[in-house]
């Protein structure tokens, strides 16, 4: 199988970066409940140092959440998660301008809220359908990147029994659709990143398949969604988050501890399968093995 990473382009707000190699987006949570590095009690200090220690480690991306999406989590109340994010966000511009960063919500208000104090892009685990669609016009009124994710059910029970006939086809479909929603919306085509949700209602062999085929969802033609009637054709970054999560787990049978060495192996996986962004929780030991990796096949 040949290899050939394909370089792609985010217009943020205030400037145009081109990927020229696999982008790392390093996490945040802002919740006590998160799966791996949820905490109680964590104050500001803590979380800007390690967002400093994610920047200073090759973090291209810095997502900051404040609402967990574990299997089992419960949604928390708006106003709950703007009481976690805000004061996060309002310290990381002021000491990191130049840096960077995403909001990990499903709620337009808390975006809306987040977009206005400088925040680059959303991250958006629903896909816009939490909101009705509502955090798509969002993104379209600021022309903002905006990341575009497939699940199936919600938190709470979306690992009980997902079912799929054929998952790379039905997701692709569906996210095809909200591509070009959000094209007819008016958003521009480098501000679109694909997400197809490992571990979000997908078990071992569905995760498996995606992780397969991770490029072809990145994979857009159709007919009359631009300003021309003409085939519209593009390519747009998919990005893979499988960072310590079960499906590592499932493969290596190790706990959650332990995971790091198969994060590794996957996300790379993923890489030569065409993935172009990866979400994850050790960013300099991702960073190091995908520098390794390109280096020996010489790209």
């Amino acid at each position: 199988m040949k290899f050939e990473f394909i370089p792609f382009f985010i217009q943020y707000a205030k400037k145009r970066i081109h990927y020229r190699r696999p982008a790392l987006m390093g996490i945040i949570n802002v919740t006590p409940d998160s799966f791996y590095d949820g905490k109680e009690d964590v104050d500001i200090d803590q979380h800007l140092k390690k967002i400093e220690q994610l920047i200073k480690e090759g973090a291209d991306i810095i997502d900051i959440g404040g609402e967990s999406t574990r299997p089992g989590s419960k949604p928390v109340s708006e106003k709950e998660e703007m009481k976690r994010v805000i004061p996060v966000i309002k310290a990381a511009k002021k000491f990191f301008p130049q840096s960077i960063f995403s909001i990990d919500t499903v709620k337009c208000e808390v975006a809306d809220a987040c977009l206005e104090l400088g925040v680059d892009m959303i991250n958006d685990v629903s896909a816009g359908e939490h909101s009705n669609n509502e955090i798509l016009s969002l993104a379209v009124k600021h022309q903002t990147p905006i990341v575009l994710m497939h699940k199936q059910g919600m938190p709470k029970d979306m690992q009980d029994s997902p079912i799929y006939k054929n998952p790379v086809e039905e997701i692709k479909f569906y996210l095809n659709n909200k591509v070009k929603l959000l094209l007819k919306l008016g958003l521009s085509d480098d501000k679109i990143i694909l997400d197809p949700g490992i571990g979000f209602g997908k078990n071992k062999s569905h995760n498996l398949e995606i992780l397969r085929h991770a490029g072809r969802f990145g994979e857009f033609r159709e007919l009359g969604v631009s300003l021309s009637k003409d085939i519209y054709s593009k390519r747009f970054p998919v990005l893979i988050g499988a960072s310590m999560k079960t499906i590592v787990g499932d493969m290596t049978g190790e706990q959650v501890a332990n995971r790091l060495p198969g994060t590794l192996g996957l996300h790379l996986g993923a890489l030569m399968r065409g993935a172009s962004i990866f979400r994850v929780h050790h960013v300099k030991a991702m960073r190091d093995a995908i520098n390794t990796c390109m280096e020996v096949i010489n790209v």
